[in-house]
């Protein structure tokens, strides 16, 4: 809880005490639980998303711009869940006790980016979809149909995203700081403090 944002509750008061700590004691409980069942949902959605690009991309599906757009929703997904299991298996399963070596805290560094990029490169290509759609009940030969506007739309967007992903990966820094134990990695924004600590 961020209880230094005096601003964003008040904390003198009895109920918002009530509803914090309650948030609070969920927020321990599930915590065990969620890495678990975040891993079946990726390795399910990995899984269903992988027959959904072996289905969209045969030679009589490629056709259609939808398809097309769904294909790259796919991609998305399927990178965004390895990366996330990656994730829970190293930082939230097995996590040391020593702390991670620098590589670990590079990968953590592009795994937010690289997850922020992913999560809107789908957004906007559902709405390149309805836009796909709203033209097809107006023009049935439109040229948004044509596959190559779906896969020119995914590039103008992946592009687009990951100009806009440029500020993130240069807020954070990995820190070196020695210790009497080693040394410690710590990820820090440049403007927010201190994110998290890992000893190595």
């Amino acid at each position: 809880m961020c209880y230094e944002e005096s601003d964003l509750l008040n904390y003198s008061d009895s109920l918002v005490i009530s509803f914090v700590s309650k948030l609070d004691e969920f927020n321990k409980v599930y915590t065990v639980f969620h890495r678990y069942v975040c891993l079946v949902i990726c390795f399910i959605g990995v899984i269903s998303n992988l027959v959904h690009v072996l289905v969209l991309s045969r030679p009589w599906m490629r056709r259609c711009a939808v398809n097309c757009v769904l294909t790259a929703v796919a991609f998305c997904d399927i990178f965004t869940m390895v990366s996330y299991s990656v994730y829970l298996f190293r930082f939230r399963i097995y996590q040391g006790e020593n702390g991670y070596s620098y590589k670990w805290m590079l990968f953590l560094k592009i795994h937010v980016a690289v997850s922020i990029a992913l999560h809107a490169i789908t957004l906007y290509m559902g709405a390149a979809l309805a836009f796909i759609r709203w033209q097809a009940l107006g023009n049935i030969h439109s040229r948004w149909l044509q596959p190559k506007s779906a896969w020119w739309l995914f590039i103008i967007a992946t592009s687009s995203i990951s100009i806009l992903c440029i500020p993130t990966i240069l807020l954070h820094e990995i820190y070196v700081i020695p210790v009497n134990s080693g040394l410690v990695y710590s990820l820090k924004s440049k403007y927010m403090g201190k994110l998290s600590n890992y000893i190595l």
